[in-house]
């Protein structure tokens, strides 16, 4: 039945993570607790959107506490962080003429952003954070049992504080394009509401300390993008956000992880 399917979807998820036992790949490697979009490729390419995706899957699959898979995750999402006191490829990114930022917020993979880089005053080159991989990072450490308090938890949780917004997906807009802050906004909603629904508050602090209920400024944001046919699209068009069912599906997860925190009804 149902619950057999679960577990050997379970299994097959947890047999793919890029690690030792999948690939031989090491835990000096990138890609190391990871999963990527082609796992019959013979080049692993882990990034922190399949990651979300599948710890998730795993959390939700009941998949034990105990198990190694957290762990190696745990090592993959650190690398994702701009935080060089957790992040082990500090030291090798820096050879590549990439700082880590410390900010907190995270990236892609270790070694790209999507939001792309900024030059550093004294050389070099900083990987930008952005909102929905901060989000996607801040969910899965506590799907993967790390405490709320973590350093790594608070950090990422801090970045996204000072950038809290539903106008865009922040860290992707540049003066020259401000709709390019527009890039990934559905999946942004649908990850911000998962993310804060797992961290548990009601209420997110803004840069000056103003509360938000976020559940409520979401539910309300999206009733102003709704379509007269009820669907949902971003004028946006990168990652097939302007195809309405995709926009939509990413809504409808939102509202269900908003439900829990709305207060009004």
């Amino acid at each position: 039945g149902v619950k057999a399917a679960v577990a050997k979807a379970r299994a097959h998820l947890a047999g793919t993570q890029f690690h030792e036992g999948h690939m031989s790949v090491q835990p000096d490697d990138m890609n190391y607790g990871g999963w990527d979009y082609d796992e019959k490729s013979k080049k692993p390419g882990s990034d922190l959107s399949n990651v979300q995706f599948a710890l998730e899957a795993l959390k939700k699959a009941g998949l034990p506490k105990d198990s190694e898979v957290w762990k190696r995750a745990q090592r993959f999402l650190d690398r994702c962080q701009n935080r060089s006191e957790s992040n082990d490829l500090a030291e090798t990114l820096d050879k590549q003429g990439i700082k880590v930022q410390n900010d907190g917020g995270f990236v892609y993979d270790p070694f790209s952003s999507k939001a792309g880089f900024v030059e550093l005053p004294g050389g070099g080159k900083g990987l930008i954070s952005y909102g929905s991989m901060t989000y996607a990072g801040l969910k899965s450490f506590i799907y993967a049992n790390v405490d709320k308090q973590d350093p790594r938890v608070q950090a990422a949780y801090g970045w996204l504080e000072k950038r809290w917004t539903l106008d865009e997906n922040p860290g992707l807009r540049t003066d020259a394009d401000p709709s390019l802050g527009r890039q990934g906004w559905y999946y942004y909603f649908h990850t911000l509401a998962k993310a804060l629904a797992a961290y548990g508050e009601p209420t997110i602090k803004d840069a000056a300390g103003k509360g938000h209920a976020w559940a409520d400024e979401l539910v309300a944001k999206l009733a102003t993008l709704q379509k007269e046919d009820g669907s949902f699209q971003n004028d946006v068009p990168r990652w097939w956000e302007d195809y309405p069912p995709l926009a939509t599906s990413y809504v409808l997860m939102a509202l269900n992880e908003a439900r829990g925190f709305a207060t009004k009804k």
